[in-house]
């Protein structure tokens, strides 16, 4: 492997990527791709993967039951909270598993 090299992937940020291709200590170093985008709320299709990302999280919790987070309204929810980017809603996620598991506070 190339220790001089350290794959970055940036999905949904356009204004990052004009910087990375400015960027002279960068040297030639970045592989040309296309750009990745966001999921898009506004596009059927594009609900329907982040529902079947939702429904692949969901069997990754290894709960007996499913949470639902793949569920229509849930995961058009979701699209917006997150932007259609799937680090912000693995955060969004995080965040909210936490929140669950913090300490309970009894009357």
């Amino acid at each position: 492997m190339d220790g001089t090299r350290c794959p970055v992937i940036l999905i949904g940020y356009d204004c990052f990527s004009s910087i990375l291709r400015e960027n002279g200590f960068l040297g030639g170093r970045l592989v040309p791709v296309d750009p990745l985008k966001p999921y898009s709320s506004g596009d059927p299709q594009s609900l329907d993967t982040f529902q079947f990302v939702l429904q692949s999280f969901d069997e990754a919790l290894g709960m007996p039951l499913p949470s639902g987070l793949s569920e229509l309204d849930k995961a058009a929810r979701l699209l917006v909270a997150s932007g259609g980017r799937l680090g912000l809603l693995e955060n969004l996620l995080t965040n909210a598993r936490q929140e669950a598991r913090g300490p309970r506070v009894c009357c």
